[in-house]
């Protein structure tokens, strides 16, 4: 009897392991993801800027000052609308919480944050359990995931 005891508790410790490392591998897709989404995002900026300043390049060698105005004009209520909506203090905050802001968004629900960095806590990019808030707006967000009936909203 003592036996399969101590063989259950064995099992049952190596199926505890198996769990942990499972979720690990499953929180560095997730991060890979993000990561993937970020560099893509800043390559598809790179290209539009480049465009941009073809295009202006264009009209100033036309003459046409007037359009590059009306460009520019175009241009700045373009990045007015992509401004943050919640700004904390902190860059890599801001970007996760205003990505959480616009997800809810989209599927409907409606997100408020209350979330300020002092900058106390050393923040790594790329390290998602150190940075301040990421955690805090999964646990608010995921509850919400996928189930954007009317009046949901996740904080």
């Amino acid at each position: 009897m003592i036996y399969f005891w101590q063989r259950y508790r064995i099992l049952l410790a190596e199926r505890q392991k198996h769990f942990v490392e499972e979720q690990q591998v499953k929180a560095m897709r997730k991060r890979l993801e993000e990561a993937e989404n970020f560099y893509g995002s800043i390559r598809k900026v790179r290209h539009e800027m480049k465009n941009h300043m073809a295009n202006i390049k264009g009209l100033a060698g036309a003459g046409e000052y007037g359009e590059i105005e009306d460009y520019i004009r175009r241009m700045d209520e373009t990045m007015q609308e992509l401004e943050y909506k919640y700004v904390t203090g902190n860059a890599v905050t801001d970007v996760i919480i205003n990505d959480k802001y616009r997800r809810a968004e989209k599927a409907g629900i409606r997100f408020d944050a209350d979330f300020r960095y002092s900058g106390e806590i050393s923040v790594f990019v790329m390290e998602r359990r150190h940075t301040p808030g990421y955690n805090e707006t999964e646990r608010g967000c995921v509850p919400c995931d996928g189930n954007a009936a009317r009046g949901r909203w996740g904080r």
